[in-house]
């Protein structure tokens, strides 16, 4: 890099200063049109041969598993990005996990190609000259970022599109070329792709109000500009902290600002490895900062003043890079580097656009953006190839595990996933060894057998335990919870519940044990409320279905007990045991009638034995 960055300052210097833009050339009239043709379909080529095939970055194997299983996951985070996997998961029949890793690839597949097809109307409009255009073009699709079009394995290819879309349209917005309406309508939409869609609304507003009597005033009153923005980071401030101390899910989705009881290893906002960590997501994203950043500072002069791409532009990157840095990797800055690669794009433009944007020193601009284009390529080839090699990947997961074990402790199920797919146990070996060696003896696994033979005093006293060795796993808190139920403490679970809520929001254990610890102290208003919002994450999901069935008909509301009940009728993967519950509960309350049905069903599901005899000696009528 740093020979890379002297080669271009000797070739800036040494080259004439005098060059000026060349006439647009008069070649074949739809030449820039086969052109991005032929690139759009080297690049699709590439990233189908390079798709990803192991998928330890990010989620890949748990959202491939809960893909395959059949449950429908929505989060309402990125319910637009989550979406697209299902509907084409159902098309394609939904025969397992093969058909899962399909749906993943052909939406990765497809946000990489309307990139491409989105940049080639863009640039069109954008830059006069062919070699510009397809320099730009070049110069984003080298950005690290780009890994998620390979196929990749997560729900956030479709939210880079609709960036790479948003930035785009906002410069032809502030050339004039089209309404201010289209990039701003963008803005909107991306937060319904994922909810980090708000870091461009700044941006958005900004295009707004461009060129109009109030943006004007602000534009000549540098006093009104300053107060404004302390009046918009006062109440940034002061909502934080709110939220911060309201709510563990937006405390837990940000870097701890100091060490607290939820802190791991130090882990802090200014901490030396949180910095380190968010500069080498920098350079993953765009490997050829330095260069530009060099390049930007020798052809400064040739700069005329700031233009309104640069400020649309810059405010985006520095408002998604300022919120990226405040995000906590859950994962691993390593494996959680596709959920903050988003705010590479805007970056990267930035830089290229300045680099082709002077009058006296473009060619130097050129050859800087060459060097990026070089850099980038090279690495992001690079990375899509470890994916693609057993043996590389595992080493790589191996390195980074070893850098954070905490935070890698939860990779055990992954890689048991891909031995069970088909994956070669003796690559895999190596590296299970090393992690049940590292955890062997926590206490978890150690809680988990004592909770299993119902001790749960030991259980509660290795939960507590694991809890201060990684504060920030949510099924300690949710077991150590289940514990107090067992004591009677039910105060103490739902506070205990509501860090393991915090921790992890979409999972449907939590929520319907939050409900079910409500319902017992008798809040069903809040007990209802999780119930409902369990199956508004899964539809038809089971527990959530019952526990509402037996609610409701608690209430005397029989026409909502029996609208659940009638959905879990529909399911053919309901356990028996769960109607003969729900017999006991309607027998309790003198609906013997639903309660004799429910029974029934129970019995045609193969109700087990015991619970048989039982049947027979209360209600021998049931099995005339």
């Amino acid at each position: 890099m740093i020979f890379l960055g002297w080669a271009f300052y000797r070739q800036a210097n040494t080259s004439s200063r005098g060059k000026r833009r060349h006439p647009p050339s008069k070649g074949i009239k739809n030449e820039y049109w086969f052109q991005v043709s032929v690139l759009t379909a080297v690049y699709f080529i590439i990233f189908v041969l390079l798709r990803t095939r192991l998928h330890f970055l990010g989620d890949g194997y748990q959202l491939l598993k809960i893909l395959s299983s059949g449950t429908q996951l929505i989060k309402t985070r990125n319910c637009l990005g989550t979406l697209p996997q299902y509907w084409i998961y159902e098309i394609l029949g939904g025969y397992g996990w093969r058909d899962a890793l399909l749906s993943y690839r052909l939406v990765s597949l497809f946000a990489g190609l309307t990139t491409m097809m989105v940049m080639a109307v863009s640039l069109k409009y954008l830059y006069r000259e062919k070699a510009e255009r397809l320099l730009v073009f070049l110069g984003v699709m080298s950005c690290g970022v780009v890994l998620l079009f390979f196929g990749y394995v997560e729900n956030y290819a479709l939210f880079n599109t609709i960036i790479i879309s948003f930035c785009f349209l906002g410069m032809l917005a502030v050339d004039k070329k089209i309404s201010r309406l289209w990039p701003i309508l963008i803005a909107v939409i991306s937060i319904a792709f994922h909810y980090f869609g708000v870091v461009f609304l700044p941006a958005a507003i900004y295009l707004l109000f461009r060129g109009t009597a109030l943006g004007n005033k602000l534009k000549d009153s540098i006093g009104l500009r300053i107060a404004l923005a302390a009046v918009a980071l006062v109440s940034l401030i002061i909502s934080v902290v709110y939220f911060y101390e309201k709510s563990y899910a937006i405390r837990f989705a940000l870097v701890p600002f100091v060490n607290d009881r939820f802190t791991i290893n130090g882990y802090t906002l200014l901490s030396v490895s949180h910095i380190l960590d968010y500069l080498n997501l920098i350079f993953r994203l765009i490997p050829g900062l330095l260069i530009g950043l060099i390049g930007i500072l020798i052809l400064r002069p040739g700069i005329k003043g700031m233009h309104p791409r640069a400020v649309f532009l810059s405010m985006t990157s520095a408002v998604s890079l300022g919120f990226v840095f405040f995000i906590d990797p859950k994962l691993g800055m390593a494996r959680d580097w596709d959920l903050m690669g988003f705010a590479g794009f805007p970056l990267s433009i930035l830089i290229i656009d300045l680099l082709l944007r002077n009058n006296k020193h473009v060619a130097n601009g050129r050859l800087a953006l060459k060097y990026i284009i070089l850099i980038g390529t090279f690495i992001l080839i690079s990375r899509a190839g470890t994916l693609i090699d057993p043996r590389a990947a595992l080493q790589l997961l191996a390195n980074d595990m070893r850098q954070d074990w905490i935070k890698y402790s939860a990779i055990g199920d992954p890689l048991k996933q891909y031995v069970e797919w088909g994956g070669d146990s003796r690559v895999v070996d190596s590296v299970i060894k090393e992690h049940r060696q590292r955890f062997k003896d926590s206490p978890s696994s150690k809680a988990l057998k004592y909770f299993n033979d119902n001790d749960y005093e030991n259980a509660a006293r290795l939960f507590e335990e694991d809890i201060r060795y990684n504060p920030q796993r949510a099924f300690p808190y949710g077991y150590l919870a289940m514990c107090q139920e067992q004591f009677g403490r039910y105060d103490s679970a739902i506070a205990l519940l509501d860090i393991a809520y915090g921790l992890d929001n979409y999972n449907l254990g939590i929520i319907v044990e939050l409900g079910s610890c409500y319902a017992i102290k008798g809040d069903n208003s809040k007990a209802i409320n999780y119930f409902q919002k369990a199956l508004s994450l899964e539809k038809d999901h089971i527990p959530a279905l019952v526990k509402l069935t037996a609610l409701f008909m608690i209430q005397g509301d029989l026409e909502k007990s029996q609208e659940y009940y009638r959905r879990l009728l529909n399911r053919n993967d309901v356990s028996p045991l769960y109607f003969y519950a729900i017999g006991n509960d309607f027998e309790s309350h003198g609906y013997k009638s639903l309660a004799l049905r429910s029974f029934n069903e129970a019995i045609k599901r193969r109700l087990p034995d015991i619970y048989l005899d039982e049947l027979k000696t209360k209600y021998p009528s049931l099995f005339q």
